[in-house]
């Protein structure tokens, strides 16, 4: 199977980390990465509680990730490092998932990979209270918009409609 990089967005809690997981339930190995993975492993090694997932936990990565970005463009460089490390195969997958919410990120990033765009489109209602999570970019022109915002049988088929349409085959079976 041909290596694919797929910048992927949502609000949290907007159904990512399923989307991944089903793709992996069909059969194509797909690796999940974010940009915060660099600073989120970094606040581990120092103690902090990083399976929290609260807003304040969130706002830390946030704050903490948009700092390394100003100091050395670190999140940035992190992520392509990942890609390169996905594409000498020192990285196993098919597949890379890499989550990024502001939509000049995701661009800069889509341009730097050629990679494609996704966005899990959830019906939930978040309180934004750090700058990622209001950044969330709707409004940014995806390649992909998969819909959750039905059952999760509905939620599995858009996403064998995605997996359908990128190898380009008719059938998956369900």
């Amino acid at each position: 199977m041909i290596k694919k990089i797929f910048i992927l967005n949502g609000v949290h809690t907007s159904g990512k980390d399923t989307f991944v997981k089903c793709i992996n339930g069909y059969g194509i190995d797909a690796v999940h990465y974010s940009y915060v993975d660099f600073t989120r492993d970094m606040l581990e090694s120092k103690g902090v509680n990083v399976k929290d997932k609260s807003n304040k936990l969130r706002k830390l990565l946030c704050d903490v990730n948009n700092a390394l970005e100003e100091y050395g463009d670190i999140p940035f460089k992190d992520c392509l490092n990942i890609a390169d490390n996905f594409h000498q195969n020192w990285l196993e997958g098919d597949w890379l998932f890499i989550d990024c919410r502001e939509s000049k990120k995701i661009e800069r990033l889509k341009q730097a990979l050629n990679a494609k765009t996704v966005f899990v489109k959830s019906n939930k209602t978040i309180t934004a209270d750090n700058l990622a999570d209001k950044a969330v970019a709707e409004e940014y022109e995806y390649d992909y918009v998969i819909q959750n915002t039905g059952s999760l049988d509905d939620f599995r088929n858009n996403t064998i409609d995605f997996i359908k349409d990128v190898i380009k085959i008719k059938d998956v079976i369900k």
